[in-house]
C-alpha cells in the first residue's frame, strides 16, 4: 500500500486501482449536497452512505469510512476531484481563526463547518445558478437533469468498475441546439 500526502489537511492513502481513501477534516458529503453549490451530486440509492458526482466529463463515487473519505475513480481522475473538493486549503484554519466573541460567524461555521467551496466547471456552474434562481434544491436537480438528458450528449461510461450505464454529460456551449419549435 502506497501512502501519499497531499497539503493539508487532506492526506490520501492508495489501496487498489480505483480506489483512495483521503483522510480531509472539515469534508462533509451531505452538508456539500444540500448547500445549493452543486445539483449533480446525489445519493446513490442502491447503495447506502455512497454520493454520485459528475462534473464535467468526470464521474465519482465517494463515500466516507472510518478512516476518511473513498473517493472511487480511475488514477488520472483523482487530481481533478482532489482540486474540485479544494483539498489543498485548510478549512479548520478559517474556522480557527473566527473571533471568540463573534458568535453568530462561530454558530455558521459550526453549523456549516463540512462546506468546502468547490471547484466547479465555470460553464456548468453559470447555467445552474442561472436555473437556480427560481426554484427549490430539488427542482434545480430536476430542471439540470432534465437539461441534460435533452442535449442528449452520451458518454461510455467513464469508470466501467464504477458505472456500468452511459453516463449524461453536462452539455457543453457547443452540444445545443435549439427545439424544432424555436425559431428566430
Amino acid at each position: 500500500m502506497n501512502t501519499h500526502t497531499t497539503n493539508l489537511p487532506a492526506i490520501e492513502t492508495h489501496t487498489f486501482p480505483n480506489s483512495h481513501i483521503i483522510s480531509c477534516l472539515n469534508l462533509n458529503l451531505a452538508q456539500i449536497a444540500a448547500s445549493g453549490q452543486c445539483f449533480r451530486m446525489l445519493p446513490v440509492p442502491e447503495k447506502p452512505g455512497i454520493w454520485s458526482l459528475i462534473s464535467g466529463t468526470h464521474y465519482l463515487e465517494i463515500s466516507e469510512t472510518p478512516d476518511g473519505f473513498f473517493f472511487d475513480c480511475p488514477d488520472e481522475a483523482l487530481p481533478f476531484w482532489k482540486q474540485y473538493f479544494d483539498l489543498g486549503t485548510d478549512y479548520g484554519s478559517f474556522i480557527a481563526s473566527i473571533r471568540a466573541d463573534d458568535a453568530y460567524l462561530a454558530a455558521a461555521a459550526d453549523a456549516g463547518s463540512g462546506i468546502r467551496i468547490l471547484r466547479q466547471d465555470l460553464w456548468e456552474m453559470m447555467i445552474t445558478f442561472l436555473i437556480s434562481q427560481q426554484k427549490t434544491i430539488p427542482k434545480i436537480r430536476e430542471a439540470v437533469e432534465t437539461l441534460a438528458k435533452n442535449t442528449v450528449r452520451r458518454e461510455p461510461p467513464p469508470c466501467p468498475t464504477v458505472l456500468s450505464a452511459p453516463t449524461i454529460l453536462f452539455p457543453r456551449p457547443k452540444n445545443w441546439h435549439l427545439p424544432a419549435w424555436t425559431t428566430y
